[in-house]
């Protein structure tokens, strides 16, 4: 039990490490000097404790959050991402489409925080920063810079066209919920009732896969699965 505390307490430290230094990079030390390491040091514990501290009133204020509000929270978050899904299935243009995987991204990475202000697991904090740097920041940028080099806007031709593809995604989803409605009853986690729209936004991903011709859409729709398997 007391190893398991310790690694917890240096995940939660290399957490706000990584908050304070990315966000925060002011203060580092960038040379050898003993003065500069000793004033780098302090204020690095002055930005660790900082943050800690309104870590720990955010969590003393909401704390009736996590009885009174869980499912009306989760569920907003849940039906976001699902309604994400459907606007990419309903965009053209390219870097529309790229925008809303990052708003999905964004939404993901609130959804995970929550989740870990709701059960205590600081590990998933971590988790929801490497998704707003790699899924919202990162990987819509690279997007933006292929399709400006491919200098192609909007996708004029599609294997299903968007009123149709739009019908097929609908239909898609109420088959997920009809799968995992035998399957929820017998989960015990708080995210259990999340498994019908993880399961329609995989399907969806897929679809949107299927559904376009375009190399940056067909990968639009391979992240919008990943996030899904998230």
């Amino acid at each position: 039990l007391a190893l398991m505390e310790w690694a917890a307490g240096i995940t939660l430290l290399v957490f706000l490490t990584l908050i304070v230094n990315v966000f925060a990079p002011w203060g580092i030390a960038t040379s050898l000097a003993p003065s500069a390491i000793a004033v780098g040091l302090l204020v690095y514990l002055g930005k660790v404790a900082a943050l800690a501290l309104v870590i720990g009133v955010i969590e003393s204020m909401f704390a009736k959050l996590r009885l009174f509000r869980v499912p009306e929270m989760l569920g907003a978050a849940f039906i976001l991402l699902l309604l994400c899904c459907f606007a990419i299935v309903a965009q053209r243009r390219l870097s529309a489409c790229v925008d809303l995987f990052a708003l999905q991204s964004a939404f993901l990475a609130a959804t995970a925080a929550l989740v870990a202000f709701l059960t205590g697991h600081k590990h998933i904090y971590f988790a929801a920063a490497l998704t707003i740097v790699i899924k919202v920041i990162v990987l819509p940028r690279i997007l933006r810079k292929v399709i400006e080099r491919l200098n192609v806007s909007r996708e004029l031709g599609m294997n299903i066209n968007i009123p149709a593809g739009l019908l097929i995604c609908g239909a898609l989803v109420i088959i997920a919920f009809f799968i995992t409605q035998p399957i929820i009853p017998l989960g015990y986690l708080l995210t259990r009732d999340s498994l019908a729209i993880a399961l329609a936004i995989i399907l969806l991903g897929f679809f949107t896969m299927i559904a376009r011709q375009k190399a940056i859409t067909q990968m639009v729709g391979f992240l919008v699965m990943e996030t899904g398997v998230f």
